[in-house]
């Protein structure tokens, strides 16, 4: 099956024909779609070597730029963050403080600030936007505006926090860096490792729908046995027939006849008779009801 030139590289058309060729004894594709899915893991799995030859060059590219421009990059960085301090002061101030070159921003503008409180006493309404944006404020909490005590509290607190954590871990990421191995990978690596995994994804949704070979047998001269028939089931025992008087209708009975009649009745539906004899005074059996004629009948048909 060709493929489209317009979604594969010149470069990549010779390899997938080669692999068309070498993979297709292993999954054996059986008509137009199979073969439609076949061409699609091939180059899938191209596109997926693709992107690790890209990625190790992203990375090689990153752990030079670490050894040449690291802090003009993280400066970068710091100020592309800063840009949205007035519409999110709290949480780009917080972000800020992550980073050695963040913290830097701050203590700049701070110094700034304060310099300017020195010489002309005050500061103008942008400096108190920027005072009150540098502290996190929400502007619903900006009615007392902040001092210049507050400025060198913050310069000292800034300067402190750099130079216990933020020096340490500076230099521990840009080591991590030059090694290939990046703290926080840059866009263009994260954007090549999801589409890497798209690609992944693909190849084996079309690995599930391709219909794989039979396993070869064993032996081949060997024929499959007859499956043995089921056993016969065993002959039901006969069920015990009632005695010859309950076939009679009690009604054309005596009265000494009816009375054994139930009697065999009761013995045949419940094992015991419910009806003592009357030369005994024994109660009946309180497990089982007392029937009248007609529900007798009816049990008894019911039974047969």
């Amino acid at each position: 099956m060709p493929i489209n030139p317009a979604v594969v590289p010149p470069d990549d058309a010779q390899a997938i024909a080669l692999r068309l060729e070498d993979w297709r004894e292993a999954y054996a594709p059986d008509g137009p779609e199979q073969e439609w899915l076949f061409c699609q893991l091939v180059v899938e799995s191209l596109r997926i070597e693709r992107c690790q030859r890209h990625e190790a060059i992203l990375v090689a590219h990153s752990a030079q730029r670490a050894a040449l421009c690291w802090q003009d990059d993280r400066r970068l960085d710091a100020e592309t963050l800063a840009a949205s301090l007035s519409k999110k002061p709290a949480l780009v101030a917080r972000k800020l403080r992550r980073t050695r070159q963040g913290c830097e921003w701050l203590l700049d503008r701070w110094l700034a600030l304060a310099a300017i409180f020195d010489n002309a006493g005050a500061w103008t309404e942008n400096q108190l936007s920027l005072a009150f944006d540098l502290l996190g404020a929400p502007p619903e909490l900006r009615d007392s505006p902040p001092t210049l005590e507050v400025a060198h509290r913050e310069i000292a607190a800034l300067k402190s926090f750099k130079a216990a954590a933020l020096d340490n871990l500076d230099e521990t990421e840009r080591q991590a860096a030059l090694a290939g191995l990046e703290i926080e990978p840059s866009r263009p690596l994260s954007l090549l490792r999801r589409y890497e995994a798209a690609c992944i994804r693909r190849l084996h949704w079309a690995r599930k729908l391709l219909k794989s070979p039979a396993p070869p047998s064993s032996n081949h001269d060997e024929c499959p046995r007859p499956s043995q028939p089921p056993a016969p089931e065993p002959p039901r025992a006969p069920r015990e027939s009632f005695p010859t008087l309950l076939d009679l209708d009690p009604e054309t009975l005596s009265p000494q006849d009816r009375e054994t009649w139930f009697r065999d009745a009761e013995i045949a539906l419940y094992g015991h008779p419910l009806t003592p004899p009357a030369t005994l005074n024994v109660p009946a059996a309180p497990s089982a009801p007392v029937l009248n004629r007609r529900a007798r009948r009816a049990a008894l048909k019911t039974s047969r």
